[in-house]
């Protein structure tokens, strides 16, 4: 692979949800990038559609920010008998969980106790437990986690178990691109027909008439099978916004259950677990030291003991709370500037004189799109979300509507140096 595009989506990694990456940039192959013109491979039209309308922008941008230039893109289909023999040869949709995380691996504490116990009840009867079983709290306390456990369970028990796991982005996706290609009813027979457990990732992001409609009859059709469903969100069902209440009243048909920031002694426990995973030595008071000041995120906890494992050679040197002091400061001082969104809009919407509502709205006036997408540029730089968990502040605008708008800022402040001063006064002002 070119080191170039390598190094383009090396950026885009950092810009998009893991899922995604693997589902729409690992596929994609270089033909060639010869000049100004980049040639990838493809698998199908279908796909090339797809991505073209969705992540094409964000694939030239980051191009042409490595090149240095313009870049043109070309695609090029793989062959297709390959692929045609692939898709007839390839099983139902079971989909590779991770195996790192399983049971095993998930620290139990009183935060997520019942969350956890539930888990393990419905892995076992799949169907039979809890059907529908809502699991819901803050970014980075192990919902994926527990998502993949119960997953990976089921089949460990029964391998004739075909489990789906999606984020809710990716059944829309799947909805939209099936439309377009007039084959909804393979659509309709992956998710209804072709899977005995369906896990769903981000269920709050499940927005529109159309997609909730289609989501409705998809769970009616699995519930009334006897199938599983296992749903992810950052907020009880009562809580999600712009959702149909027959569709809030399936969600509440099981059971919820709840996973909040983890107390000391289980952010100690979760570091020991890391650790030991790692193949990292850590001393109590190490450990002690980081879970006291890393309180509410499991992956903050995950990534000091990362930059540990460097700073140590691997484990090669023994860690001590000085070592730690030192080499973690950096990172816990850029956490604890993390800006909540809410305080963003904020000042942007009292700099451009106008109200949040505004910002949030769908009005699309100049004179709102401009400090809109600041505010989403800002946001992006300051509060360390997911482009999709900042659309989610914005009136449930998707991942592409936000990245346009980050992107729209990132272009114009280099030629217009009033909105760069205006950034940069707003940036400042948070950095104070």
């Amino acid at each position: 692979m070119s080191e170039r595009f390598a190094e383009v989506l090396r950026r885009i990694r950092k810009d998009v949800r893991a899922v995604d990456y693997r589902a729409w940039f690992k596929p994609l192959q270089l033909a060639s990038w010869e000049g100004n013109v980049l040639c990838l491979q493809v698998r199908d039209r279908e796909f090339q559609s797809w991505f073209t309308e969705h992540y094409e922008r964000l694939l030239r941008d980051t191009a042409e920010e490595v090149a240095g230039q313009p870049v043109e893109l070309q695609y090029r289909l793989l062959d297709p008998e390959l692929f045609d023999y692939a898709a007839r040869t390839t099983a139902a949709p079971v989909c590779e969980l991770p195996p790192e995380f399983s049971f095993d691996t998930f620290v139990v504490g009183p935060s997520n106790h019942m969350a956890y116990a539930a888990g393990r009840a419905v892995s076992e009867r799949p169907g039979k437990a809890y059907n529908p079983f809502f699991i819901y709290g803050g970014t980075g306390l192990g919902k994926t986690h527990l998502l993949y456990a119960i997953g990976r369970a089921a089949q460990q028990i029964d391998s004739r178990r075909r489990v789906l796991y999606v984020t809710s982005e990716t059944y829309i996706n799947d909805m939209f691109a099936s439309i377009r290609t007039n084959s909804m009813e393979r659509f309709r027979a992956k998710y209804r027909d072709a899977c005995d457990i369906l896990l769903v990732d981000d269920v709050q992001f499940l927005r529109g008439e159309g997609t909730q409609t289609q989501f409705f009859h998809t769970f009616n059709a699995l519930h009334r099978d006897g199938k599983q469903i296992v749903f992810t969100s950052d907020r009880p069902p009562s809580e999600i916004p712009n959702i149909e209440e027959r569709l809030r009243s399936r969600f509440e048909w099981g059971l919820i259950a709840d996973i909040n920031p983890p107390e000391l002694e289980t952010r100690v426990n979760i570091l020991r677990t890391k650790a030991d995973i790692m193949r990292l030595p850590i001393a109590d008071e190490v450990a002690f030291y980081i879970a006291e000041q890393v309180r509410d995120n499991v992956r903050e906890l995950e990534s000091c003991l990362k930059i540990l494992h460097l700073a140590s050679d691997g484990g090669r040197f023994a860690l001590s709370v000085r070592m730690a002091q030192e080499k973690l400061k950096v990172y816990l001082r850029n956490q604890a500037r993390k800006i909540p969104v809410e305080q963003i809009q904020k000042a942007v919407a009292a700099r451009f004189g106008i109200s949040v509502d505004d910002l949030t709205s769908a009005c699309r006036k100049q004179t709102m799109t401009r400090p809109r997408h600041v505010a989403m540029y800002l946001a992006r730089k300051l509060s360390q979300l997911s482009f999709p968990e900042i659309g989610d502040k914005f009136g449930g605008r998707d991942h592409t509507s936000v990245m346009a708008g980050v992107r729209t800022v990132e272009k114009h402040i280099r030629i217009d140096s009033s909105l760069h001063q205006v950034v940069e006064d707003l940036e400042q002002r948070f950095k104070r």
